[in-house]
This record gives structure tokens, sequence and C-alpha cells, in this order.
């Protein structure tokens, strides 16, 4: 287990390196800008779908081509791209999740030219019957795009064979966030984060082995030392910053849930049986059941969503992590703050940035909040 364990952590301490040394093995690597890029048909065409990430370092050159006012994952993205550290990638895959990351992609081209850029369109209004005929003929012209780059025609067995693949990994995520909850402190967070981002950038099919290894072995592994239940929240599509869930286990907090994306948001929507592949995952994106601030969906609510998840894993509490200038995390949040107020469940907001240079500002209200709600 341990060695399993090592794997997934080394994976995550340089992402572009460890993609990088997958060249050899011949495939296209195709980076997919969080959030809703189907990784499925990029897998079916026979090439690597590799999820982008903020870059760890200061914004340097992309500066004078991206908005200081826009996200992390934004800025680093363009600047990791402009200095020459995104060499490795074929081609490129931009969902039209946000006004930040749609404003990338003329800055992406213009500035860091590719074989291969294709942009998605994804309404964001769910619940319209129109929604669900315009992005399967979305996914359609995406499949079509693919077989064209690579080379490789995307059959119904091919993206069969990708979907049940990827469910197959998710599945085995649930059983991990599942063990989690019933036995806290089995898995630090940081190692949980390590688990779930490593699968956004290894091959599906090395990963599912590794989990294969992991779960049984973790089964049977020893809780630690006690502490206080809580659940994170938010960090759309950033990871946290690994310093921040090192900080969180120090100071006695037992993460047991989460909603992240490197988390349980990214594997929580199941892909349906029924219709053709492309159908399968059009009906996945508009049944979404892991609430977001950039889509709309009638009776689905974060707040109750969250209210719920806290109840179910037995947390005292809610960590918010808001990445700095995320619009739509920001102008949720106030709903998010109310409804968990009038659950009785308490909360605290923290402004995550990738810059900041120390999280140790933040020990001091993490550890009065612990102290708060847990009696530490």
């Amino acid at each position: 287990m341990e060695k399993e364990l090592a794997r997934f952590l080394a994976v995550c301490e340089d992402p572009y390196r460890y993609v990088a040394g997958l060249k050899d093995r011949g495939k296209k690597i195709i980076g997919c800008v969080p959030l809703h890029v189907p990784e499925e048909m990029v897998h079916a065409a026979g090439m690597l779908p590799v999820v982008m990430w903020e870059s760890t370092r200061p914004t340097g050159k992309g500066h004078a081509r991206m908005q200081s006012y826009f996200c992390g994952l934004v800025r680093g993205l363009v600047d990791d791209a402009v200095s020459g550290r995104l060499g490795f990638l074929d081609g490129m895959v931009l969902a039209d999740s946000c006004l930040a990351v749609r404003g990338i992609e003329p800055v992406l081209k213009r500035n860091f030219p590719l074989p291969y850029y294709e942009s998605l369109y994804l309404p964001p209004v769910l619940h319209r019957p129109a929604t669900r005929k315009y992005v399967i003929s979305e996914f359609e012209r995406f499949k079509s795009s693919l077989e064209r780059f690579s080379g490789n025609p995307v059959t119904a067995g091919a993206l069969e064979n990708s979907i049940r693949l990827y469910e197959e990994d998710h599945g085995l995520l649930r059983m991990v966030y599942e063990l989690r909850r019933r036995s806290p402190g089995v898995i630090t967070a940081r190692e949980m984060a390590a688990i779930v981002m490593s699968g956004m950038i290894m091959p599906k099919e090395d990963h599912v082995r590794l989990l294969e290894t992991l779960v049984p072995a973790l089964e049977k592994r020893s809780p630690g030392k006690p502490g206080v239940r809580l659940v994170l929240s938010g960090s759309l599509c950033q990871a946290p910053r690994v310093e921040f869930l090192d900080m969180c286990d120090h100071a006695g907090a037992l993460v047991v849930d989460d909603d992240l994306y490197v988390g349980s948001r990214y594997f929580a929507t199941r892909t349906p049986a029924g219709g053709t592949p492309v159908e399968s995952l059009a009906d996945r994106y508009v049944g979404q059941t892991t609430p977001c601030p950039t889509r709309i969906q009638p009776g689905s609510d974060w707040g109750d969503y969250l209210v719920e998840m806290t109840r179910k894993s037995g947390a005292r509490g809610v960590i918010n992590l808001v990445v700095k200038h995320c619009e739509p995390h920001e102008i949720y949040y106030p709903h998010l703050k109310r409804k968990l107020a009038d659950a009785g469940i308490p909360e605290l907001l923290l402004e995550i940035e990738h810059e900041t240079a120390s999280v140790a500002p933040l020990k001091t209200r993490v550890q009065a909040f612990l102290e708060m709600v847990g009696g530490l």
C-alpha cells in the first residue's frame, strides 16, 4: 500500500514533468482544461487526456497577456504555455466552463501554437430539453475532430470501452471515499488529493491497477490519531496546495469528505447506460449530481448538497476554499454560507491563491475554527 501511495504522490509532485516522460509511449498528449471535457473521447481516439493545472510558480510572462484579476488556473496556464513548460502537448481542449476560461483560448492560440485546438460550448442551463440535444451534437462534432487529428476512428465499441474503464476507475475512487468516511484518519488529506489528482494525469489503465491494489490494503490500515471531522468544499477547478492539506492534518482536522474538483466532484456523477456512448456522455453532463455555480440546475442546490454531505459524514464543520478571483464561486458563496448557518453547521471561509508565499497565516484561523467546533 505504501508503495502505491508513494507512486500517487510522486506523480503529483511535478505533474507536467511526469507527463513529458510519457512521450515515449508514442501517444499524442491532449491537455484538457477543467471542468467538463469528456476525457473518454480523447482516450477512445488513442490519445492521452491530461487535465491541465495552475502553475505552482509566480506568474511571469503571463502578466503581459492575461489580466491580473483572473484566477490562478488561467494566469498560470497562460504563463506555463508562453514560458515553454507545456512543450509536451500535442493539443488542447477547452470547455466553456466560465468567462475566464472562455477568454484564454485566443490568447493561447496566438502565443502557444499547437497542432490541435478544440473548444466545446456546453450550455450552462442543464434542465432544458434542447440542452441534451445540443450537447449530443457538440460531442459528435468533437468526436469527428478527434478522429481527424488522431487518424483513428472513434468507434462505438472503442468509446464504450473507454467509458467502462473510466467508470471502473471512478468506482474505485468512490470506494476509497467511503472507506475514509467509515474510518476517519485512515488516509490523510494530502494522500486523498494525490490519489484523485494522479488519476487526472496518469494513463487510466495504470491508475486502475494501482487502485485495485490500494483499496484492499487501505481496509486493513489503522486509522490515525483522533481529530475533528471536517468537510472541505470549493476549489472548483484547482488542486488545493499540499501545504494547506498538510496544515489541516497537523492541526488536528480529519477531512472525511469533500466536494472539491480534485476530489469527489471529479467522479461523483456516473455515466448512465442506455443509448449510444455519445448520448451517455451527454446524459452525464446534463445530469451531473454535484451542483456547480457555473451551471443552472433548478431543484439542485449546492447549499443543500453540502449540508447533506456534512451530516452524512458526521463532520463537525465545513471549510470553504474560495479561489481568489473565482467569480462564480464568490457570487454563490453568500447563499452557501446562509444555508450552512441555517442548518447549524459551523463554516470557515478561506480565500486561496497559488502565488501565496506561505499558508502559515491560515494556520491560526484553522486552529481557532477547530477549537470552536471540536473543543481541541
